[in-house]
């Protein structure tokens, strides 16, 4: 391929125009009215995210011996960021700050 039949980075974003032709429709599609179909349509997405926050919480019950000392932890650094950052702001040295923090 030549150098000026590659499209450009921009031209990849663009959006496309949505073909019609392509969509499959049979005659159970047309025996489910539209609300019905769009009702299914946002439940699947929700059963799927659902789904996702379900597997998230089994993995953090799973590993919750590498969890919780990890949110702890989490959360005394973020207890301790403003006195750090205020002794910088003071001039103390940076070791200095980390030791009394």
């Amino acid at each position: 391929m030549s150098e000026d039949q590659r499209p450009r980075l921009r031209d990849l974003f663009r959006p496309r125009p949505v073909s019609t032709d392509r969509t499959v429709t049979t005659e159970a599609d047309e025996a489910v009215p539209l609300p019905l179909r769009i009702t299914a349509g946002y439940a699947w997405r929700l059963l799927l995210i659902a789904a996702a926050i379900g597997v998230f919480i089994w993995l953090v019950m799973l590993l919750k011996l590498l969890v919780i000392p990890l949110m702890v932890g989490i959360l005394i650094t973020a207890l301790l960021w403003p006195a750090f950052s205020w002794m910088l702001r003071r001039g103390f040295p940076r070791w200095l700050a980390i030791a009394i923090s």
